[in-house]
């Protein structure tokens, strides 16, 4: 059986055979793929020169009637794939690239760069700490950033404030306190070169907040969503090889490797410390206003349902202590059933005890009274749908230029 190759950078058309091998054209294929990933520079990346033994045997050998060639990626490792179109069980491969997911990986996190708008904001500070850590980088803020030497991705970290814009549709408008225009400015207009973009950046600028890429579709201009809007006026001014990518709903940024995202609760998608998940389906104002309400009750109902558990607690506690209390004076009386009756500080101890015990069967009562509101309340948010998510789901706008 073929190797199964986890993605294919060059000819997947099945369209490259000996003659028409062209391994500029790979590297130019590698460059993009790894421009994806958010690392432009692909200076460093030394492919292993023993291709061209490869395809002259093979070319030679004729093992493959009809042959065609790949560039791909197996387990890590970037890898040139001959293929038969007549022998679906023929296979013959080189290695281009040992450790390529790994190299990709280090240049990412080498050339992102992450700015959070609002660094002591208790969601908006943590969520940019954990992306920053996800490109191996540090939070920079509106103080202290740096584009020079940029060719990675761009975070901008921010609450997304949404806004019905009269249609009903819920769209950002503001990040972090910012238009559209405010942003572009943030990107393009200071004076210090550091602090600025160039015209050939063709990164990806991530607004990382709620609502960004919520709107739509294009006929009413009102609805565009706040990154096309960023988008566009970045094209206008020249900026045309970048993209910008918005969060279409809420967003929720990933604490801790392993989290995951709450859409199929059977089959959840683990996600990684610094990836996004968006509630995807919350797309009208009327959604928004159900979902807070329903966030409400829920919230409500637990923070009831604790402080009733707390004082049950406490009660339990407080009733062991006094039995112990109650047990050591008696020890002390040596459990003489006249003397513990007679002595009032034994039968303190028991009047306390029994008042606990009441008031914790009046507890247990409550709590057995808020458990099915609790319960109700959860499951009308389950119901609901509006706040599950899903791991790793965006908005993209414009396409970005190579060269």
């Amino acid at each position: 059986m073929p190797t199964k190759l986890d993605s294919i950078i060059s000819g997947k058309k099945k369209d490259i055979n000996f003659s028409n091998f062209d391994i500029g054209k790979v590297l130019r294929d590698i460059a993009a793929d790894l421009s994806e990933a958010g690392a432009k520079d692909v200076q460093g990346l030394k492919v292993l020169g023993n291709y061209k033994n490869f395809i002259s045997y093979e070319k030679a050998a004729k093992r493959a009637a009809n042959p065609y060639l790949q560039v791909a990626v197996t387990k890590g490792t970037l890898v040139l794939v001959l293929r038969d179109k007549d022998n679906d069980k023929f296979e013959a491969m080189d290695v281009l690239v040992k450790g390529y997911d790994g190299i990709k990986d280090k240049l990412v996190k080498e050339t992102a760069a992450v700015i959070s708008l609002d660094p002591d904001d208790r969601v908006i500070g943590p969520a940019g700490k954990a992306q920053a850590d996800k490109f191996g980088t540090k939070v920079m803020t509106e103080d202290d950033y740096e584009f020079g030497a940029l060719t990675g991705n761009i975070v901008i970290c921010a609450h997304g404030t949404p806004d019905g814009t009269g249609s009903a549709r819920i769209i950002a408008s503001h990040l972090g306190k910012k238009t559209p225009k405010d942003i572009v400015k943030l990107l393009t207009g200071s004076k210090d070169a550091k602090q600025r973009i160039g015209k050939d950046y063709s990164g990806k600028i991530f607004l990382s907040g709620c609502f960004t890429a919520s709107g739509g579709p294009e006929a009413v201009k009102q609805d565009d969503p706040f990154a096309k809007k960023v988008w566009d006026l970045l094209k206008s001014a020249g900026y045309t090889k970048a993209s910008v990518v918005g969060m279409p709903g809420p967003s929720i940024t990933a604490r801790n490797d392993g989290d995951t995202d709450s859409w199929d609760k059977d089959n959840p998608t683990a996600m990684k410390r610094g990836d996004k998940h968006v509630v995807t389906n919350m797309r009208t104002v009327d959604d928004y206003k159900k979902n807070a309400k329903l966030e409400k009750a829920v919230k409500v109902a637990v923070e009831q349902f604790n402080a009733l558990v707390g004082s049950h607690n406490a009660l339990l506690d407080d009733m062991n202590a006094i039995a112990k209390q109650g047990e050591d004076r008696a020890n002390e009386l040596g459990k003489d059933p006249a003397a513990i009756k007679a002595d009032k500080a034994y039968q303190g101890y028991k009047k306390q005890y029994l008042a606990l015990k009441a008031d914790l069967e009046k507890e247990k009562k409550k709590l057995a009274k808020a458990k099915p509101v609790l319960d109700k309340a959860r499951k009308d948010m389950e119901d609901s749908g509006l706040g599950k998510t899903l791991a790793k789901i965006e908005g993209t706008f414009g396409l970005r230029t190579l060269n």
